[in-house]
């Protein structure tokens, strides 16, 4: 059995990157866990829950290697700076029977191990505008050490890979796409209490991302204003979850708030902020529809979980998201707010979709399986390519 480690710092300034992680290890444990064994390494101070209740296959262990400030990171990334190598990392590791690093994020190499690096997606490339010149260098110079010290990049998206190809050609052949496939569950009752806690309708377009800049969600409220001044779709009611801290742009959610006192639309246009998980698995199961008005995806997690739900959803126009391909998809230019208004009057208007669970698990249970046994083939690539 292959023993994987996986790094994790469990930021929830990055709620999308933690949701990706607990969404891998909860099906590498439900379809592979004799295939493989997954060693999860988070710092002292981590909050465990925030990975959700995992498969017993999936151990998760605090140490002070991944821990900031303490004496053996520090130790780590100095010799990372100095030699390329994380030397430190590589004993410990070694010692505990892995053979392979997986995600792993630094740009050096972890010598006696096989690593799989992971880029998210290649977003400072195609909008700069939200990011310092510094930064986009940053990300490329570790982007370029990743692809040259990797056996393998996971890319979660066809998109990406072709960003991959185009941007590190020398090291296209290293690309693996994994798209991944959201926890989902299908049993059990909505708690119907949720609309009452946040003084919510029966009726609301659900819309659950963090509140960063590349996120659109200027564009929504344009949609609402210009719906109320044509006098139409003024029962509307869009619902917003998702942190509002976003560094690069620390004003953006002062600003949107004030749009929102400005054209008179706090009824129209409900900010929620970090909410109970369970909350927002009630809030999707109980909404018209979903909207995803973003910039730019990796591999967008609230479209993965609307055509899972089975539902509507209003989303931009974008490669990611034509890729994605819900069922039950509406496009709109994210750049035209009268486009998407329209077509929120038009969802509103028509009745709620409904889907035949029994068929939707099953569709899902298949999509989630090939998920974690295309993530062990990636796995059993590197390890294979050891011995050739």
């Amino acid at each position: 059995m292959t023993r994987v480690v996986f790094l994790l710092n469990l930021d929830k300034s990055w709620m999308g990157g933690v949701n990706y992680y607990k969404n891998l290890l909860q099906a590498i444990g439900e379809y592979a866990g004799e295939r493989l064994s997954v060693l999860v390494l988070v710092p002292k101070g981590a909050d465990i829950c925030l990975l959700g209740e995992l498969p017993s296959s999936i151990e998760v262990r605090k140490s002070a290697m991944v821990t900031r400030g303490s004496v053996p990171w520090f130790l780590r990334k100095v010799l990372i700076k100095l030699l390329k190598r994380d030397y430190m990392l590589s004993r410990y590791l070694k010692g505990q029977g892995v053979s392979v690093l997986s995600h792993y994020g630094e740009a050096a190499s972890c010598p006696g191990l096989k690593i799989l690096s992971w880029i998210p997606d290649f977003q400072e490339k195609h909008c700069p505008a939200f990011f310092m010149v510094e930064e986009i260098s940053s990300r490329d110079r570790d982007h370029l050490r990743q692809a040259q010290m990797s056996d393998a990049v996971i890319l979660s998206s066809h998109n990406a890979a072709q960003d991959f190809a185009r941007f590190y050609a020398a090291y296209k052949d290293k690309a693996a796409v994994l798209q991944f496939v959201p926890t989902m569950t299908y049993t059990g009752a909505v708690d119907g209490d949720v609309l009452e806690r946040y003084g919510l309708p029966e009726k609301f377009f659900f819309l659950p991302n963090q509140y960063w800049a590349h996120k659109n969600h200027k564009i929504v409220l344009e949609a609402l204003a210009a719906l109320k001044e044509i006098g139409e779709g003024e029962d509307i009611v869009v619902v917003s979850t998702g942190g509002t801290e976003d560094y690069r742009n620390p004003t953006h959610i002062e600003e949107l708030r004030a749009y929102i006192r400005n054209r008179q639309l706090e009824e129209s246009y409900r900010i929620l902020g970090m909410i109970p998980y369970a909350d927002v698995q009630s809030l999707a199961k109980l909404c018209h529809a979903y909207i995803n008005p973003s910039f730019f995806e990796g591999w967008s997690t609230t479209v993965e979980e609307a055509k899972y739900q089975g539902k509507c959803i209003l989303l931009s126009d974008i490669g990611i998201h034509r890729e994605q391909n819900p069922k039950h998809g509406v496009f709109f230019n994210p750049n035209d707010a009268r486009e998407l208004a329209g077509k929120m009057l038009e969802v509103w208007t028509a009745p709620r979709v409904e889907t035949d669970i029994a068929e939707l698990k099953s569709y899902y249970e298949t999509m989630r399986k090939k998920f974690a046994e295309d993530y062990v083939k990636i796995v059993e690539s590197v390890r294979i390519s050891s011995f050739l």
